[in-house]
């Protein structure tokens, strides 16, 4: 009976991180910032959060599922967006890993399991995902699109 319940447990950790985040203070005043500006800005070094916390933010508009701490915008109905990166390989590694899991292990991101409708796959790079549908708690479907900014190594 308690190895069934931890199982459980851990299933729920696993498949639904979404309930489970709890931002750094610059991941924080970064989601606070929210509510009141249309565009911001997270500066920080390597591997310090950035991503997750957009992730995670991005989860939470997609899903319409908000922490009881959040005080930033709220979305009660159905978003579009994009998830852009330099190449596929970048955006699968990057940002789709944090939203819906690593590849083989999709539900295991910041988007909960229960809420991934529909993967549309992309061609040329395995695992990589086009387009991104998920529930949203009003009712309706959220979609996000991945894109590939191949012309930005131009720019650089």
């Amino acid at each position: 009976m308690l190895e069934t319940l931890t199982n459980e447990n851990n299933r729920r950790h696993i498949e639904n991180r979404l309930s489970y985040y709890v931002p750094y203070a610059k991941q924080a005043a970064f989601h606070l910032a929210g509510a009141s500006a249309r565009e911001r800005l997270l500066m920080a070094g390597n591997q310090l959060g950035k991503t997750l916390a957009g992730g995670f933010e991005a989860a939470m508009h997609m899903t319409g599922r908000y922490p009881d701490w959040w005080c930033g915008k709220r979305f009660d109905r159905p978003v579009a967006g994009w998830v852009c990166g330099r190449t596929g390989e970048d955006l699968r590694g990057g940002m789709q890993r944090i939203l819906l899991g690593r590849p083989g292990q999709i539900g295991t991101g910041a988007i909960p399991k229960d809420a991934i409708v529909n993967l549309v796959k992309a061609q040329g790079v395995a695992g990589l995902y086009d387009m991104i549908h998920v529930a949203h708690d009003s009712g309706g479907v959220s979609v996000a699109i991945t894109d590939r900014k191949k012309h930005t190594s131009e720019l650089q």
